[in-house]
């Protein structure tokens, strides 16, 4: 704003009731090339953040690639411990069926020679009369 009044060849002193009445124009003109370095030195600094954004964003998106591609391989492989371990599983129930099999098998056995043998008791304490 300083500037444009400047380039108008407006009196900065009259529009601006902030600036001392005493200002001579040199020092208006310091204070404007004071204020465009200020202005230079943001715009540098703007310019540095947004190059640094940049990169921050741009390493970030490579390591949401690594990320994604690592989950896919993790995907793949808790894909391929289900399947064993639906396998697994199917094995040991087969497994659990058969020794349960076996062990009711057993215990008939033991129940036929329990009788067998309760039975051969029986007839020598109470002989045929």
């Amino acid at each position: 704003m300083v500037r444009r009044r400047l380039k108008e060849g407006q009196d900065l002193n009259n529009d601006n009731k902030n600036n001392a009445s005493d200002k001579t124009k040199e020092e208006q003109v310091r204070e404007l090339l004071d204020e465009e370095k200020q202005h230079e030195g943001l715009a540098q600094e703007l310019l540095r953040l947004t190059g640094s954004l940049k990169q921050n964003f741009t390493t970030a998106g490579s390591v949401l690639k690594e990320d994604n591609a690592a989950l896919d391989v993790m995907h793949r492989i808790a894909s391929s411990n289900k399947e064993n371990l639906v396998r697994e599983s199917g094995r040991l129930e087969h497994h659990a069926y058969k020794s349960c099999f076996n062990f009711m098998m057993i215990l008939i056995v033991i129940f036929v020679i329990w009788s067998f043998i309760a039975m051969i008791v029986v007839m020598r304490v109470f002989p045929k009369v």
